[in-house]
């Protein structure tokens, strides 16, 4: 079975792409061929993989779009994965897409043939609860939420969760969540205290070192700073799903 895993949360600066960027590394480093998808028109999961998003000619933008396939697009990265880039055009493509039936399903429909390839594919998701992510939910198997220390929202997280249960009601029976991955980023040990009130699990803290944030200001590639949490978050995940 694939499992195809969107990492989620509406919160900007909630650790999303670093999860996606170090979970797909660490994936790929205990033996699972993994493909990531960056479905953010912001597109730092591309720029952390050394690629520069201005001489992009395709992306998943053509994909969603049906004027390209995803092994169309894919790159090679400096994660040692498989990626589906992103760029800036990818925020025009629900206005293309309104009138289109069935348009919520479009990536899911875009990975079914790569299915068979891939142990996981990591889908990064947007900062927003719209047609993108959506869209990635619809394709999912499975949903991971990242939540920090500084910017865990009761309130967030809640629609989050009423989101996900809304796909699961009327598009995607089979989604399941598999947890909250915290990210502390005081390195101070603190509770998130959000996620209390969730009956849902939640992986181990994993640490967010001042060298990490500077990497991830400078779009650098700098897993082995917390590589062996992250190792430890893939085979809980293999565990889990096993």
């Amino acid at each position: 079975m694939t499992f195809v895993v969107s990492i989620v949360n509406q919160q900007s600066d909630s650790a999303k792409t670093t999860l996606a960027s170090r979970l797909s590394t660490a994936l790929a480093q205990v033996g699972e061929n993994v493909l990531a998808i960056d479905l953010d028109p912001q597109a730092d999961l591309t720029k952390i993989a050394g690629i520069d998003t201005e001489s992009i000619e395709q992306s998943v933008h053509e994909v969603l779009l049906g004027m390209a396939s995803i092994s169309d697009v894919m790159a090679d990265s400096d994660l040692g994965i498989d990626l589906v880039p992103s760029c800036i055009d990818l925020a025009r493509v629900e206005m293309r897409l309104v009138t289109r039936a069935g348009r919520e399903n479009v990536l899911k429909n875009a990975i079914e043939p790569l299915k068979s390839e891939y142990d996981w594919v990591i889908i990064d998701c947007p900062s927003a609860l719209a047609f993108l992510t959506i869209n990635a939910l619809s394709a999912s198997t499975h949903v991971l939420i990242p939540t920090d220390s500084v910017h865990a929202s009761k309130r967030a997280l809640g629609q989050l969760i009423d989101t996900i249960r809304e796909v699961q009601e009327l598009i995607n029976k089979d989604l399941k969540v598999l947890g909250f991955v915290p990210i502390d980023l005081r390195n101070n040990g603190e509770n998130l205290r959000a996620l209390a009130d969730f009956d849902i699990t939640r992986f181990v803290t994993i640490p967010f070192t001042e060298a990490l944030r500077q990497s991830e200001t400078d779009n650098l590639t700098t897993f082995g700073l917390t590589e062996a949490h992250y190792k430890n978050l893939a085979y809980a995940l293999l565990t889990a799903l096993g």
